[in-house]
């Protein structure tokens, strides 16, 4: 009987030579093209990786040169901004200039001599109707609180402010009791207005309708007669003035029975 070869070994045999044949296919063939396709992929990646570094390089150079151009146009900037602004203040400083010369003349010229009215003011007088006053200043610039009008122009150079009163109720009409003329210190400062020296609208009334009689029990009421039926008060530090026809007073402005005698024994 002839031996039959174990059916493990022949396996074994087998497997052997095709291991063999696999092992010389690999090391001779695969293994090689392996190798070529990793160094290709290498040195794919390395091209790229000199490219991206490239790329990168330029971008860093295009930053730095717009960095240096902005700063360029900072500092050019600044030195426009510098010659600007130091003829905005040359022009500023004689704008300045011309209208505190405006608004001396103003102050200087805003009486006339024995006038208590001020100039551009006199249209509406002690005894004149309320229709006349409705017909001689815009309803916009009113305000009608029944016994008093108040008329306000926040853009006049010197007085802004009027309040028209009627006290007599005994009057057949509504007439011009009294008339408050005010510079309104408060919105000069508010609005920026050129400040009204402390003591210049006493001056000023003393230099227009000359020295005034002082009332009042703390003497602080600065009184002139105009004429025979009004007189004009000042209460010290007040930046208004009253125009009186006899039927009122400011407080602080009742005479005293001795301060009265005067008065009356005055030619007015």
């Amino acid at each position: 009987m002839a031996q039959t070869e174990h059916p493990i070994k022949a396996a074994a045999v087998a497997v052997g030579g095709t291991i063999g044949v696999m092992t010389l296919l690999f090391t001779g063939i695969v293994l090689p093209t392996m190798t070529a396709s990793r160094d290709n992929k290498i040195d794919a990646l390395g091209t790229d990786i000199t490219s991206l570094k490239a790329k990168v390089s330029g971008l860093e150079n295009n930053v730095a040169a717009g960095q240096q151009a902005l700063n360029d146009l900072r500092q050019a900037s600044d030195e426009e901004r510098r010659k600007n602004k130091k003829t905005i203040e040359d022009l500023n400083s004689e704008i300045k200039g011309l209208q505190d010369q405006l608004f001396t003349s103003q102050q200087t010229n805003i009486f006339f001599k024995g006038d208590p009215y001020p100039v551009g003011f006199d249209k509406i007088k002690l005894g004149d109707s309320k229709d006349k006053i409705m017909s001689v200043f815009p309803s916009g610039a009113m305000s009608d609180s029944g016994h008093q009008i108040t008329i306000e122009d926040t853009s006049a150079p010197i007085f802004r402010i009027m309040k028209f009163k009627h006290y007599d109720e005994k009057a057949p009409s509504w007439t011009v009791d009294s008339i408050d003329i005010k510079y309104d210190d408060i919105g000069r400062i508010l609005d920026h207005s050129p400040k009204i020296p402390k003591n210049w609208l006493k001056d000023a009334l003393v230099k227009t309708l000359g020295d005034p009689f002082v009332v009042g029990i703390e003497e602080q009421c600065s009184l002139w007669k105009v004429g025979k039926d009004a007189v004009v008060y000042y209460i010290n530090n007040q930046d208004w003035f009253e125009i009186s026809g006899f039927v009122t007073y400011p407080g602080g402005c009742s005479p005293t029975e001795k301060q009265l005698k005067t008065l009356k024994a005055a030619k007015g």
